[in-house]
């Protein structure tokens, strides 16, 4: 029966509801129940000292008692509530009309009075205000109407009268019993229920608040002054206690006063986007000085506008990275000077390799000679274009291969009719790959100068660079006479080399005698 009883007062109860809606839900539910109980009893009553019209109106009034439970079901909990304070009204006035003022039935109006203030919050002063005076207007009519002009037709003896007041009289203080309870069912105990919820979450977030690896602050956004402080902050700042902070300013806290312009762009930075971060140097209350990260958000707080500001120590994140900045730029300069030095070595060795080349007298020595110079040069091209480009990671190689077609031209001028074209587009490759690159590049441009165009007028020289996918398309082809098998697989210093060179690139050579010789590398970038 108990649990009938609460599996009814729960009808309409909703989790998204607030905890003092849920409990009026129930509690209307639960004055429903009693009322249609109450009524049963009197209709039992009634049908035991035969009064038959009076059963007939009291099972009426048992079903409209239920009805409230069926308006909490469909989440109509603000209408049962109304329904059922006009319904007991309603039917303690109607009783009083049919029996007479004798019966003193209108003793019930002393507890219902109250039911307006039990179920709504004292938020809803219009309801409250409305349902008290349709009470009122009710109370104040059948006190003053005996009510002896009404012909009912339903006649109680003396006998009956003195029963019915008496239980009319102990109902109406179990009835007042009922209230009491609801009072304090609506009252104290979510009162109490409320505050040790509060209680605990604010030891929650104080606990949170305090424990906070950041120095947090809580600072008025129309005053700028602090209001607030973490424990946190208390170490971070040197400071005695959260005391030392209060009605300062946060400024006040920097080490240096920031600018107009600072304090500008620190305004606009929380009016257009709703928070500002940035890095701060600030001064403890010891006087040393450490750096923070600070995040500045507006927050709202009963209506009120705050900066809530976090605060991270980064004097050690700070430290490291100027030492790693500072390290870096060491070892770019070193690594700077060490392309610069290695470029200056290689021209020192042209130089040397220029002056045996003069006291040669053998013309076969001398190719050997300028060839070598060539792949000296090659090399020292691309320290020298590493040093000036200020990155000793990567060489863009069509920018090379410009800059060496332009040197090879010049140097090759017994055939002034010899066409460079040039079909590159940027590609960057790391100083491994780039000088086996520059050395093959040499070997088959100087090849195609010096034996591509034997007896031809003139010629053409193609150079290509592009990049597909995670490879390499490196070819140089000309409209020479071009390479037989065995000239190619001839064990030549040249093609020794340009193998060799292609092995250390993970590279593929393919060859092919188009109207010219056409040679294409793919390696892996």
């Amino acid at each position: 029966m108990a649990s009938f009883f609460n599996k009814l007062s729960n009808f309409g109860v909703d989790s998204t509801y607030s905890t003092l809606t849920n409990k009026r839900i129930v509690l209307c539910n639960r004055i429903s129940l009693i009322c249609s109980s109450i009524t049963v009893f009197f209709v039992a009553f009634y049908y035991a000292i035969n009064q038959p019209k009076m059963v007939q109106v009291e099972l009426v009034a048992v079903v409209l008692y239920l009805l409230p439970i069926g308006f909490n079901y469909f989440k109509w909990n603000v209408l049962s509530r109304i329904y059922l304070n006009v319904l007991i009204f309603c039917h303690v006035t109607f009783l009083s009309a049919l029996i007479g003022k004798e019966a003193n039935m209108y003793d019930f109006f002393i507890p219902t009075i109250m039911v307006p203030f039990i179920f709504f919050e004292f938020s809803q002063k219009k309801i409250i205000t409305w349902l008290s005076i349709f009470n009122l207007v009710f109370v104040s009519f059948l006190y003053s109407n005996p009510f002896s002009g009404f012909d009912s037709g339903i006649i109680f003896t003396a006998t009956q009268l003195a029963i019915l007041n008496k239980v009319i009289f102990y109902v109406t203080i179990f009835c007042c019993a009922v209230i009491i309870y609801s009072i304090l069912y609506v009252s104290e105990k979510i009162t109490r229920q409320l505050d040790t919820d509060n209680e605990t979450l604010r030891i929650q977030l104080e606990a949170i608040f305090n424990n906070s690896v950041d120095a947090l602050f809580l600072v008025n956004q129309g005053e700028k002054k602090i209001v607030k402080a973490n424990q946190r902050a208390v170490e971070m700042f040197e400071a005695v206690s959260e005391q030392d902070f209060l009605q300062k300013y946060g400024l006040d806290l920097h080490k240096n006063y920031p600018t107009e312009k600072e304090i500008n762009d620190m305004r606009n930075a929380l009016v257009e986007n709703g928070i500002y971060e940035g890095e701060i140097l600030y001064k403890t209350f010891s006087g040393r000085e450490f750096w923070g990260a600070i995040s500045i958000k507006i927050i709202n707080i009963k209506g009120e506008k705050f900066q809530s500001v976090r605060l991270t120590d980064i004097s050690e994140q700070k430290r490291i990275k100027e030492q790693t900045g500072a390290s870096l730029k060491e070892k770019e300069l070193l690594l700077g000077e060490i392309h610069h030095r290695v470029k200056n070595n290689l021209a020192i060795i042209s130089a040397l390799i220029n002056l045996q080349i003069e006291n040669l007298k053998d013309d076969e020595s001398k190719i050997i000679f300028e060839e070598t110079k060539d792949r000296i040069y090659s090399m020292a091209l691309i320290h020298n274009q590493l040093y000036q480009n200020k990155s000793f990671a990567q060489i863009e190689f069509a920018q090379y291969i410009t800059n060496f077609c332009l040197y090879l031209s010049k140097s090759y001028q017994t055939n002034p009719n010899i066409e460079l074209i040039l079909k590159t587009e940027p590609v960057f490759l790391d100083i491994k790959t780039a000088i086996p690159c520059a050395l093959i590049l040499n070997e088959l441009i100087t090849n195609a100068f010096k034996h591509a165009f034997k007896n031809q007028s003139n010629g053409k020289i193609e150079i290509g660079l592009k990049r597909e996918g995670g490879k390499i398309n490196f070819y140089v082809s000309d409209t020479g006479t071009g390479m037989d098998s065995i000239q190619l697989h001839a064990n030549s210093m040249g093609m020794s080399l340009i193998t060799s060179l292609i092995d250390q690139i993970d590279g593929k050579l393919d060859y092919k005698n188009q109207n010219g010789s056409v040679f294409l590398i793919v390696f892996p970038i």
